[in-house]
């Protein structure tokens, strides 16, 4: 036994390196260096290979316009709607107690608020790209300035109020319609049209215009309808639909929509939809397509 150990050690370091032969794990140097060789030149034809594929596929792609929109993107041609303050991405309810004694509750809100509303202010939305058009589309090349003092009023949702509202319990919400490449609204031209037969009487009487884009809010449920009291909309009627189609163009600043709860049901949980209408907008609660779901609950 002892005797065949002894004789395995030799082999193996026989096989790490032969004096007899030069051979090192079995492979002259030669043979070493043609295959370190034949790899380093696979590997550089591979790095070739993969870096002229990226080469092409860039070649194909422009910075500012996406290969697929509308129809043909996964994004589809109907807009989704967001509102803030949305604290919490994956929780729609909005909770608080109004008191200032409780200010803690609503602060998150007010401060989500603020940051959505940062790059509306005066001097910010500033260049070369920054067009006033009050009322006309920008030229190409050029965006739409939102001047919110124009477009909602000197204070957003009653600021004087302090905190947007909510610490008086008439909470702020700032709706928007997600941004699609190139996608324009197509305008109903009055409130007789069949598609607006579903649409608020309220909307259709007093905040309808054919230039632009309205919004309605209201309860999901008729208790809902009920408890969620009277709503303010600023701008009075809704989007104004010469900011679209958005073209990524630098300084682009989706317009919004401020609503306000003027005197909603406290200690009472409110379920309220939004709903943007045009002929091209359809409204699909389960994707949330045209239109925006949340919840309001004032302790």
């Amino acid at each position: 036994m002892g005797s065949e150990e002894k004789c395995a050690a030799p082999s193996r370091l026989t096989f790490l390196y032969n004096p007899a032969t030069g051979e090192v794990i079995g492979r002259t140097g030669k043979s070493w260096a043609l295959i370190t060789i034949f790899f380093a030149i696979f590997y550089l034809c591979l790095t070739g290979f993969f870096a002229i594929n990226l080469a092409v596929f860039e070649a194909t792609l422009n910075d500012y316009t996406p290969r697929y929109y509308g129809k043909h993107s996964i994004l589809g041609g109907n807009p989704g709607m967001g509102w803030e303050p949305q604290v919490d991405i994956e929780k729609t309810l909005v909770w608080f107690r109004s008191q200032k004694a409780y200010a803690h509750t609503y602060k998150p809100y007010v401060d989500e608020l603020y940051r959505f509303l940062r790059p509306y202010d005066e001097d910010k939305q500033k260049g070369e790209h920054i067009f006033n058009c009050e009322g006309r589309p920008a030229p190409t090349n050029r965006v739409c300035r939102f001047d919110v003092k124009k477009m909602i009023g000197n204070e957003v949702c009653k600021l004087h109020l302090d905190d947007f509202g909510y610490n008086v319990g008439k909470p702020c919400i700032v709706l928007t319609l997600n941004k699609i490449y190139n996608w324009t609204a197509e305008l109903y031209e009055d409130t007789s049209d069949p598609g607006l037969k579903d649409a608020p009487q309220e909307m259709k009487d007093n905040r309808f215009r054919n230039d632009y884009i309205p919004i309605s809010c209201e309860g999901v449920y008729a208790a809902d309808k009920e408890y969620i009291g009277k709503i303010s909309y600023y701008p009075k009627y809704g989007f104004p639909a010469y900011f679209y189609p958005y073209t990524n163009t630098p300084g682009y600043l989706q317009p919004f929509v401020a609503i306000q709860l003027e005197n909603p049901q406290k200690k009472t949980l409110i379920n309220i939809e939004c709903k943007a209408w045009a002929k091209n907008i359809e409204h699909t609660r389960q994707t949330h397509r045209g239109m925006a779901s949340f919840e309001i609950m004032i302790d």
